[in-house]
């Protein structure tokens, strides 16, 4: 009974000091946001609306407001004034995760087309919310000029198959994760740690990279699961008579240079080819945002530990989209 009290009891101290030395020499920032709430509908889940929260990094400072609809707007919000509307559906880059409102692809692209953002990014989301949110918002009579679909490659292919229902705590987005194991997240550096540490060694992008990985089952259904919310999209706004284009970003990892040809290296560009066959196959225009990102530079395109898109990341995004759009538009409006 001693033996066992003075084992726990060291395991306490030991914990107890490395929580205290990390948050004296190397505090864990956190890594969630406080602005979601829970819908009684799919996707169950969005931004609470009136948000107004500043979130501090060691990489920068920025803002999120949202609207009366749990839409990201900026401060103040800008007023539509008749214009055309650019609904954006996506995940936290359609949001402009890391970045001001103002500095967004969404918010910069409607600039450019003379149009007004509808910006649904939430952080969190996959294609099959994507699809959700279009459907809710075109059953609702909503109907926007264009739609532009945020795909990330690093994990929308993953996500149609491996995220579970998304749950709201406090505000706080949780994937699946106990009470008790949210709380220790949200209080001890510790976990916070061991949490991206974990998060790291499980979400390997190396996998994406290998064609024997997308034979396997769970990757073929993702895949699978991928192209039919892709082809549900292209029938909704067909059906609704929309312009839609896809946005293709890839990953970090993807913009390395290449490696020697050989059996054993990874094909970087092996994720964009199988989003361009699902697009293709589902009929929706898109960009790549791989080699103007590459031009732009890694280093300039992506926040260095955030790993979203930098403000100059945004703007080439925005140019890009704006370029493709005026083209769809110019073709859906000519004789």
């Amino acid at each position: 009974m001693l033996r066992s009290f003075a084992v726990a009891l060291g395991l306490a101290l030991g914990v107890a000091g490395a929580e205290l030395a990390l948050r004296v020499l190397a505090p864990q920032e956190r890594s969630w946001l406080e602005i979601y709430r829970a819908d009684p509908a799919p996707p169950f889940v969005s931004l609470a609306p009136g948000v107004a929260v500043t979130i501090e990094t060691r990489e920068g400072r920025w803002h999120v407001y949202t609207d009366a609809r749990g839409r990201r707007v900026g401060r103040p919000p800008a007023d539509a004034g008749g214009r055309p509307e650019l609904l954006v559906l996506g995940d936290s880059f359609a949001l402009g995760h890391g970045v001001e409102y103002e500095q967004s692809f969404p918010a910069r692209a409607a600039d450019l087309l003379g149009f007004a953002a509808v910006d649904t990014g939430v952080p969190g989301y996959g294609p099959t919310q994507y699809r959700e949110v279009l459907e809710s918002l075109l059953a609702s009579g909503e109907r926007p000029s264009a739609v532009v679909v945020s795909l990330f490659l690093g994990n929308d292919f993953t996500d149609c198959v491996s995220k579970p229902r998304l749950q709201v705590v406090d505000g706080t987005l949780v994937e699946g994760a106990s009470a008790w194991l949210g709380w220790l997240v949200r209080n001890l550096h510790t976990a916070r740690l061991i949490g991206r540490v974990y998060q790291r060694l499980a979400a390997s992008e190396d996998a994406l990279f290998r064609d024997a990985s997308w034979k396997r089952e769970t990757l073929a259904r993702a895949y699978a699961t991928f192209g039919e919310e892709l082809a549900r999209i292209a029938e909704l706004c067909r059906e609704a008579r929309i312009p839609v284009l896809a946005v293709v970003i890839p990953a970090k990892a993807s913009l390395a240079p290449p490696a020697e040809p050989s059996a054993s290296a990874p094909d970087l560009a092996l994720p964009a080819r199988k989003a361009a066959l699902a697009l293709e196959t589902a009929g929706i225009a898109y960009v790549d945002l791989t080699e103007p990102l590459r031009a732009l530079g890694p280093a300039d395109a992506y926040l260095a530990r955030d790993g979203h898109l930098t403000p100059r990341g945004n703007e080439v995004a925005a140019e890009e989209i704006a370029r493709a759009l005026r083209v769809q538009l110019r073709e859906a409006t000519s004789p």
